[in-house]
């Protein structure tokens, strides 16, 4: 200010609550500057947001999650040595890519810095289904307090302070979409001879396990009721990767019910547990089959494994006239016994199997039905034929026997008796094997008249026995005395006990 006196005055300003009163201008009064403390408040924000890329074919191993962080000054003051540490990529995320508009390497207040990075997802992620993480920041405050924060989840509504900072910093939770799921594949392999065709030749079989899901799977079981005991190897498999195949191996043992089925129908499960432990399954498909039929309603194939088993349908009978007991057959009411062996010829069971002879006695085949007959099985079968007036006449007796059986199928095979003593082997009925017919020759005994009789009621000689004379019923005879007086006639003599028994019936009895 001025003076009067032109000198004029001055000061400096003191601060009255400034106690050290110091002269700085060497007035002789205090003059300490106002000091105006401002506070420093330090503070920032840091975001944490993961996109997996999983390229469109579905997530499995080696696929990435792209990771943003968002670093924001919540603070009054600018930040410097900035820092992003994600324990999960490594440590120091570098950058930051975006955001620092005026490359002054210092994070002004209210500034946004964005950094990126990518993590590439390995299998036990995406068995464990999440990936849980948190990133923290640092940095220096020109008071030298420095800031810090945890990352927080955005889309994570739940906001919980875990640090207590007094934001929230829920970590980052990127769920691992997971697909459990396995296939199984059997196909039959060549037999070496050409064909599955006899009861105990073993079908292989080539099975393969895949698991076609994005999740590792444990304790997988390899079942199939059709196989032989033991035979599935290896039946347990107890760690399959997502993409992983193994071969196993199975055989079946042909039994005589497949022969007359015709087939052997099979079908294989896989099952397995994956890392929730849910079980998944599956029924085999056989490769080979065009098919495709989703039997099982599973999205894929599971058509049932058939090998086709070629069969063979034929019957075959042998009938074989006895020896007669006294060296031949001649006489009426002689029975004549057969001997007829029926054999299953078929690679299949036969049942209902029926013999049949029109020249049989009524009643006398035995058995005349058999329940079935196994493949290669014989049964022997017995019948009889009761020598007629006819047959004396015809010097023989022709027989021919039958056989019928029916398959599995339905159908019916038959077959034409042959006699296996009988070497000519002809084949009437065209079914490739020989059915002669049985012929059996019909001797004539000789007839013997004894010309002596002692009709005295003794029982001993009583009436004129003619020998062999019931061989012809049709007979007629006469007896005459000495004189040539017909003392007796009849007709059919022998036949109905019509002896004579030495009483004329002439023109006068003697």
């Amino acid at each position: 200010a001025d003076s009067p006196g032109g000198t004029g005055a001055s000061d400096t300003s003191d601060d009255p609550n400034d106690s050290t009163d110091t002269d700085n201008n060497g007035d002789g009064e205090p003059d300490d500057p106002t000091d105006t403390t401002l506070p420093e408040n330090p503070s920032m924000s840091l975001t944490k947001v993961g996109v997996i890329n999983d390229g469109g074919d579905g997530l499995q191993a080696g696929d990435t999650i792209d990771y943003t962080f968002t670093v924001v000054n919540t603070g009054n003051v600018s930040l410097s040595n900035v820092v992003v540490n994600d324990p999960l990529l490594g440590g120091v995320v570098a950058g930051p890519a975006s955001g620092d508009t005026d490359a002054d390497t210092e994070l002004d207040v209210t500034e946004t810095w964005i950094y990126t990075a990518s993590y590439t997802i390995t299998q036990a992620d995406i068995d464990a289904g999440v990936i849980t993480n948190s990133a923290t920041v640092v940095a220096d405050s020109p008071g030298g307090t420095g800031a810090s924060d945890t990352s927080d989840d955005p889309n994570d509504s739940t906001d919980t302070d875990n640090n207590g900072d007094g934001e929230p910093d829920d970590p980052t939770d990127t769920t691992l979409p997971q697909d459990s799921a396995i296939s199984i594949t059997k196909a039959l392999l060549p037999a070496s001879d050409g064909n599955y065709d006899t009861v105990g030749e073993v079908i292989m079989y080539e099975i393969i396990v895949t698991n076609t899901g994005n999740v590792t799977l444990m304790n997988v079981n390899i079942t199939d009721a059709n196989a032989d005991p033991g035979s599935v190897t290896p039946s347990n498999i107890p760690v399959l990767l997502p993409g992983e195949s193994v071969t196993v191996s199975a055989a079946h043992t042909i039994t005589q019910a497949d022969l007359d089925a015709g087939s052997v129908t099979n079908t294989a499960v896989a099952t397995g547990e994956d890392p929730n432990g849910d079980i998944v399954s599956d029924e085999s498909d056989d490769p080979n089959n065009p098919a495709d039929v989703d039997n099982n309603g599973d999205g894929e194939p599971d058509d049932p494994t058939v090998t086709g088993i070629p069969q063979e349908f034929s019957i075959s009978i042998t009938k074989a006239a006895d020896e007669p007991l006294d060296g031949s057959y001649d006489s009426i009411g002689e029975v004549i016994t057969y001997t007829m062996i029926v054999t299953n010829t078929s690679t299949v069971t036969l049942s209902n199997i029926v013999i049949s002879d029109p020249n049989a006695d009524a009643g006398s085949i035995t058995p005349s039905v058999i329940a079935t007959l196994a493949p290669g099985e014989s049964v022997t079968v017995t019948a009889e034929h009761t020598i007629t007036q006819e047959d004396l006449l015809a010097g023989e007796v022709v027989n021919v026997a039958t056989a019928t059986g029916e398959t599995p199928g339905g159908m019916v095979v038959g077959d034409e008796s042959d006699d296996p003593n009988d070497p000519t082997d002809v084949d009437n009925n065209g079914d490739g094997e020989p059915d002669d017919p049985t012929v059996t020759d019909i001797g004539v005994a000789d007839v013997t008249i004894y010309d002596g009789i002692t009709p005295d009621g003794d029982g001993d000689n009583d009436q004129l026995i003619i020998g062999g004379i019931e061989n012809f019923p049709n007979n007629t005879l006469r007896i005459y005395n000495r004189w040539g007086v017909l003392v007796y006639e009849t007709r059919g003599y022998g036949q109905n006990n019509n002896f004579f028994r030495g009483i004329s019936e002439g023109r006068v009895t003697v």
